[in-house]
């Protein structure tokens, strides 16, 4: 579990990265955190706007069992056959990750 916790942290570091590209100014500012529930790890991504809370939406979600990155569905609920990577994978999965969120499949 020691294992999975530091993968998921470099994970989410990653795609923080990835969602600072996002930033349209200095006044906005993305912020991932991470809410863990029996089976997956949530990501969720909340924007700020001058300091003041603006929304939140998930960014993904990170089965605890296996590593798998997956589609959210919901704001509570990973979609079925969502899985887009795995965080064990030598570029931690980050190649299915935009931005946003998971990327679509092509």
């Amino acid at each position: 579990m020691d294992n999975f916790k530091q993968q998921l942290e470099k994970f989410v570091k990653g795609c923080q990265e990835l969602s600072n590209k996002d930033i349209l100014g200095s006044e906005w500012e993305n912020i991932l955190t991470v809410v863990e529930g029996k089976r997956y790890a949530k990501i969720i991504r909340t924007n700020f706007f001058k300091g003041q809370k603006s929304q939140s939406s998930v960014h993904c979600f990170v089965d605890m069992n296996n590593g798998d990155i997956v589609r959210a569905a919901s704001y509570k609920a990973p979609a079925k056959n969502g899985v887009r990577g795995n965080i064990f994978k030598e570029n931690l999965g980050l190649d299915c990750m935009s931005q946003y969120g998971t990327k679509n499949l092509r």
